[in-house]
């Protein structure tokens, strides 16, 4: 049975600013801190999310805002309709930003402890590939994997030794893309989650998944693999399609200007593996070129962006789901507003919710899919 999940960007405001916006002017609109008004509007659209029938809300964690705090918010709102409340977490937290892992552990049971275990924690490497990430951070030695293995044994430790009587350590989604990350989400973790991936990646993102599960003498049965898809809906399709384009694009790019014939990594290795190489070879070079984001997003052909999302009008939401996540355990609903932004996203809640609409599409127990909501309207990327 497919679960679908849903996610709340800390800033809901990044993906319906207009298409000519410099990109690098984007994602400072996307680090600035939003005002308190904006907070009550997430308040609500976790109750809202709930009332449809979700009952786990993520979210996107990069530089800038609180989302472990974020979490806090949305459970606290949920817990106004509901005992106990939703289901919270984050989806993913990047290493980067949080260097020490007794850093992460200690805000990680607090938030655990508090919503009575309803917390997630999702870890992804961010831009810990780049060298100067690195060296920043002092972590000179060793590979990229070999330091995000390390990171993930030391969170371990101290989640365990942290833990209270009688409380369970949260559960641990890691960010993966490649077969080593993979690996490693199934050596030490309760699962992975991917984007950006066809049936067939699918099935072989789960075999890479089980195999670590398998080197470490674990279930892997017990594992569970997430796959997060962009969704804006609109009755203008065209519209829809335009902000998702937008969405997407700094996937597409990457956070630095690679030089030519430089190998891919994290999303932009996925998307070569989808057969798209030359498209980013071009993009980079209009980049080079200062291309506006509107010659950017022209180059963006439909064929990709139907592999990486949904874009169309609220009908046909759940078939676009269940087409790109055939082989997943989980769906993770990236909520991209076409147009105002909380509106939009009530949208595509709407056209997700549990109900007649899913009937046609899959065999779910009980009234509808059990659903949590992450609503990505502009996640930074990170690579997984």
């Amino acid at each position: 049975m497919l679960r679908i999940s849903a996610a709340f960007d800390p800033n809901l405001g990044f993906s319906w600013c207009e298409p000519g916006l410099a990109l690098r002017a984007a994602r400072a609109v996307r680090r600035k801190v939003r005002p308190r008004s904006d907070i009550e509007e997430q308040r609500r659209l976790t109750r809202q999310a709930f009332e449809l029938g979700f009952d786990t809300v993520y979210t996107p964690d990069w530089r800038g805002p609180d989302a472990l705090g974020l979490c806090g918010e949305r459970w606290k709102a949920s817990c106004e309709i509901t005992a106990g409340g939703m289901q919270v977490g984050t989806l993913v937290s990047p290493i980067p930003k949080y260097p020490r892992p007794a850093q992460l552990a200690e805000r990680a049971l607090i938030l655990s402890q508090a919503t009575g275990g309803r917390f997630i924690l999702g870890v992804g490497a961010g831009d810990l590939y780049r060298p100067a990430v690195r060296e920043q951070l002092g972590w000179t030695q060793g590979s990229l994997i070999s330091l995000v293995r390390d990171y993930l044994k030391e969170l371990i430790r101290d989640l365990d030794a942290g833990l209270a009587p009688g409380m369970q350590r949260p559960r641990i989604i890691l960010g993966a893309l490649g077969p080593q990350m993979l690996r490693i989400a199934g050596e030490l973790t309760d699962g992975a989650v991917i984007s950006f991936s066809t049936e067939d990646q699918a099935n072989w993102a789960r075999t890479k998944l089980f195999e670590g599960a398998e080197r470490s003498g674990r279930d892997p049965s017990q594992l569970t693999l997430m796959q997060s898809v962009p969704v804006s809906v609109s009755a203008d399709p065209a519209l829809a399609r335009r902000r998702l384009a937008l969405a997407v694009l700094p996937y597409l790019q990457g956070p630095d200007l690679p030089q030519k014939g430089a190998t891919r990594v994290g999303y932009r290795a996925q998307v070569e593996r989808l057969g798209f190489g030359a498209l980013l070879d071009e993009i980079d070079d209009h980049t080079r070129n200062s291309a506006k984001t509107e010659t950017l997003l022209d180059l963006i052909p439909d064929a990709l962006l139907d592999q990486l999302g949904y874009a169309g009008e609220p009908e046909g939401a759940p078939q676009a789901i269940s087409t790109l996540c055939k082989g997943m355990d989980e769906a993770v609903v990236r909520v991209t507003a076409a147009e105002e932004r909380f509106q939009s996203a009530s949208q595509v809640l709407e056209s997700l919710r549990p109900g007649p609409r899913w009937d046609s599409v899959f065999s779910f127990q009980g009234s509808g899919p059990p659903s949590s909501v992450r609503s990505d309207l502009a996640q930074t990327p990170s690579t997984h």
